[in-house]
């Protein structure tokens, strides 16, 4: 009899935990289905812990403060919120200017000024005995004449084409730019107008106190006319044999001072020969002090009569 109540409370216990376990399956089974609905109905969000650097499946609640990391319960944030709204701008408005006309105002076309360079009118008379400030030769109108508008000295248009090239279309006096054509009129001989101003008689630019320059002072007179005296100790030819340079001082061509000669202005200042023979003497020359950025200091020789005296 014992044994049976036994076997009957056996039976009753294995009953009893197979029930208990069916009914905790049965919850679990309930909770993953209603899981899976809310899953399907709203997408889940994965956010990385900024604590701990978990990352968390979230799932849309109503209280956003609920969010915590699964392993360090730090809050994280909603990640369904929605964004802030930017703040509202303000349209600007359209802004438009239309000048109107000026009543009454008489309406003028629009004149534009000739912009050819000015000119001079001069007469024979006028340059009579005038020398190119340049070159100091005397002035010859077939050779074309300009004048520097500020100190009224006269040039050919060799001359001026030189200035441009080696200094700038500076004039050799007063260092203007001020260099314009001037044109020849031929009046009746010896006549001239009662109210007239007598003629201006333009020189040559004042020679430095003390006589010529010399190897001494020549670097102070860089872009001006100057009168030099000097002894040639030799004359150099270019490679080609074109161009020659009449050195003062016995160094090389890009070192020393020279008055040079290109061989475009070789006939006019006297021929090969000519220039050759100026080594061993004491010449006196007259012309612009230039200081090249590769030949050095130098006065280049255009015309014969730019050499004053050979001793």
């Amino acid at each position: 009899m014992v044994f049976v109540w036994a076997i009957a409370g056996f039976v009753l216990v294995i009953w009893w935990v197979l029930r208990f376990s069916n009914f905790r399956w049965l919850a679990r089974s309930r909770m993953a289905l209603a899981n899976a609905a809310t899953s399907g109905s709203v997408d889940a969000r994965i956010v990385d812990c900024a604590h701990c650097g978990q990352s968390n499946r979230l799932r849309p609640r109503t209280d956003p403060t609920r969010y915590r990391c699964g392993a360090c319960q730090q809050s994280l944030p909603n990640p369904f919120a929605p964004p802030p709204a930017p703040p509202p701008t303000r349209a600007q408005p359209e802004v438009w200017f239309r000048p109107s006309g000026l009543t009454g105002a008489p309406k003028r076309p629009i004149v534009f000024r000739d912009l050819q360079p000015e000119q001079r009118s001069v007469t024979a008379d006028d340059v009579a005995d005038v020398v190119d400030a340049f070159t100091g030769e005397g002035l010859k109108p077939a050779l074309g004449l300009f004048q520097c508008f500020q100190c009224e000295v006269y040039y050919h248009r060799a001359s001026v084409e030189t200035l441009k090239a080696e200094n700038g279309g500076q004039c050799v006096a007063c260092l203007s730019i001020s260099i314009r054509p001037v044109t020849l009129t031929s009046p009746h001989r010896g006549f001239r107008s009662a109210t007239a101003e007598p003629p201006v008689r333009a020189t040559l630019p004042a020679e430095e106190p003390g006589g010529p320059v010399t190897l001494i002072n020549f670097r102070e007179h860089v872009g001006r006319v100057v009168s030099f005296e000097g002894f040639v100790p030799r004359v150099l030819a270019s490679p080609k044999g074109r161009h020659f340079a009449i050195m003062f001082q016995n160094r090389k061509w890009s070192q020393g001072f020279k008055a040079v000669v290109l061989r475009t202005d070789l006939a006019a200042v006297g021929g090969e020969p000519f220039v050759r023979n100026l080594e061993g003497r004491t010449i006196r020359i007259r012309g612009l002090v230039q200081q090249h950025e590769e030949f050095g200091h130098q006065i280049v020789l255009s015309e014969r009569g730019m050499i004053e005296d050979i001793r």
